[in-house]
């Protein structure tokens, strides 16, 4: 099961009131995908962590941040190189964020960690 984000606001609201408590990891990273009907790359800013569900038994949850930055299309190097710096300024502030979010239960905030938690989604990390 699965609870996903778009908004980074949103999923770091999510990480203070319910955060990591099977691993106390949350992991961040980037994630090209091929787009098919044109030569391009779509890239993500992806965060994840893994928590128990409530009155659920021993049933875990993905909370998923997916975040579209933007296009990498051949050729076009300044326009990448732009579009991999907001990726990058996203995922150094998930990360900044997420360390010194204070999970309440715990009193402590999670490590943070490159990769992301995948339940079968298709997808290159970069």
């Amino acid at each position: 099961m699965q609870i996903r984000f778009t908004d980074p606001c949103e999923f770091l609201r999510e990480l203070r009131e319910r955060g990591p408590d099977v691993e106390p990891v949350v992991r961040v990273t980037k994630l090209l995908r091929a787009y098919d009907q044109l030569p391009l790359a779509r890239l993500f800013v992806v965060a994840s962590y893994l928590r128990a569900a409530e009155h659920r038994g021993d049933t875990v949850l993905l909370v998923v941040l997916e975040r579209f930055v933007g296009d990498v299309w051949p050729g076009h190097a300044e326009r990448n190189r732009q579009i991999l710096a907001r990726a990058d300024t996203l995922v150094s502030l998930v990360a900044e964020m997420t360390a010194r979010a204070v999970y309440r239960p715990t009193g402590g905030a999670p490590e943070v960690r490159a990769g992301y938690y995948d339940d079968g989604a298709v997808g290159v990390a970069h």
